[in-house]
């Protein structure tokens, strides 16, 4: 039985756990999961890399525009999302590139004031999980490696 909803907030969630969830080939480990939705919902993705399989980036992203058309009465399928998966192959020159930001301390600063319209954004490992909602929240090297997944999640996508 299907699940529908009018709740937002139930809607949101919903788009975090399908983007969030990740079923890696067997026995592929995850390395990591960088996960962003602005709060006002008009995108959403992620990207996940793997231990094994360092050369490949899995993107999952949210075809925000086309269920936003659909479920325009306000009433959300929340079994059946737009959510579409893309691999990027990384260069060996990018595959190092990642590797040196991921091997930098990543981690959040204290930022002080308030965000109205931020993201929700989360990066999660094995051993830890960050979340933030502005840029702002980033040190230096967590800004370098979000700026990098960006720019790679943004080719596939345009």
């Amino acid at each position: 039985m299907e699940r529908f909803t009018n709740d937002r907030d139930e809607f949101f969630n919903q788009v975090k756990i399908e983007l969030s969830t990740i079923t890696s080939p067997k026995g592929i480990s995850g390395r990591f999961t960088y996960l962003e939705i602005p709060y006002f919902m008009r995108y959403g993705f992620s990207v996940s890399g793997f231990e094994e399989n360092a050369s490949e980036l899995l993107v999952k992203s949210w075809d925000a525009e086309y269920d936003w058309n659909r479920f325009k009465t306000g009433v959300f399928n929340l079994d059946r999302l737009a959510i579409h998966e893309h691999t990027i192959v990384l260069s060996q020159a990018e595959v190092n590139t990642l590797n040196v930001l991921l091997a930098k301390e990543l981690c959040l600063v204290e930022c002080k004031g308030i965000t109205l319209d931020g993201y929700y954004c989360q990066y999660s490992t094995n051993a830890e999980k960050l979340n933030w909602n502005t840029n702002y929240e980033l040190n230096g090297n967590m800004t370098a490696l979000i700026d990098f997944l960006r720019g790679k999640v943004n080719e596939v996508l345009e």
